[in-house]
């Protein structure tokens, strides 16, 4: 059996149904935790704008600068893994999903269970680090 035989039969569309379906779960989980520490930061900035004094779990002065940057660096981390998720739905509807960005091989079924927005194999991760 030829490997892009192999390939086509690990990525079955039974497979690919289903890991859109989680994509779309995660995608949903992803973008509420966006939303929120959207709002978060939100407030953090109204609050030090307003010079108001700080609600219970808010600090003031330098305190409240830190808490604003955390929270600013939380919602770009969040904001990123949504978007990891976003481009692994524009992968399966390209019908590229589960090809290596690196070297142009299927990624795994094991692997893209696991890290359904895996872009990398398992050998290039290993080389090149993040996904």
């Amino acid at each position: 059996m030829s490997a892009m035989a192999v390939e086509s039969e690990l990525m079955d569309q039974e497979f690919l149904d289903r890991q859109q379906e989680r994509l779309w779960e995660l995608r949903e989980a992803r973008a509420q935790v966006v939303h929120g520490l959207s709002a978060e930061v939100g407030n953090h900035m109204r609050r030090q704008e307003a010079g108001a004094v700080p609600a219970e779990g808010f600090g003031t002065g330098e305190t409240a600068s830190a808490q604003l940057e955390q929270a600013r660096e939380q919602l770009s981390q969040a904001q990123t893994r949504l978007d990891q998720v976003d481009s692994a739905l524009r992968r399966l509807n390209a019908g590229t999903y589960g090809v290596c960005d690196v070297c142009g091989h299927f990624i795994g079924r094991d692997r893209l269970e696991a890290i359904p927005t895996a872009t990398r194999c398992i050998n290039c991760q290993s080389r090149h680090g993040r996904y």
